[in-house]
């Protein structure tokens, strides 16, 4: 069996009135086939249907990139309580010994293994280092810089 159904359309309104008529009239359908519209006839009114072509739209998705990079935050849990650093220990200051004064003599008595061991050039050296052409004319202030190069040099002071 074949079935032509042809409708004509004006408006929205009248879209969905038509519809409603065709759905009741495919409900009434005869033993024949032939349909019983119970004299629903909606007023003709003749109208050329536009086709509607559907108009694809472009979606445009901007990625985002961060600027920084990503660092997870761990939450880190103590595994033992956390007990404040006892007070630091008061500095303790020691005495200051004054230097020991050393007597011409006993720079002399120093020097004696020195010059034995063949470093007399050197005990020169030192001494005209300081400005002056013996350890005699060497003023006091410089003796204690005079010791530390002779000790340098191996001398028991």
């Amino acid at each position: 069996m074949d079935m032509n159904i042809n409708v004509t359309i004006g408006e929205t309104k009248e879209l969905r009135e038509t519809l409603e008529m065709l759905c009741i009239a495919l409900q009434h359908k005869g033993p024949s086939g032939a349909i019983i519209t119970n004299n629903i006839v909606p007023a003709k009114q003749e109208t050329k249907l536009t086709p509607v072509i559907p108009v694809k739209q472009e979606t445009k998705i901007t990625p985002i990139i961060p600027t920084s990079p990503i660092i997870p935050v761990i939450p880190v849990t103590p595994s033992a309580p956390i007990i404040p650093a006892a007070p630091a220990a008061p500095v303790m200051t020691l005495p200051t010994a004054t230097a020991k004064q050393y007597t011409l003599a006993e720079i002399q008595d120093a020097c004696a293994p020195l010059v034995d061991a063949g470093k007399m050039e050197a005990i020169s050296a030192i001494v005209q280092g300081f400005g002056v052409a013996s350890i005699g004319q060497l003023p006091e202030d410089k003796i204690g810089e005079l010791v530390i190069k002779l000790r340098a040099l191996g001398a028991k002071l």
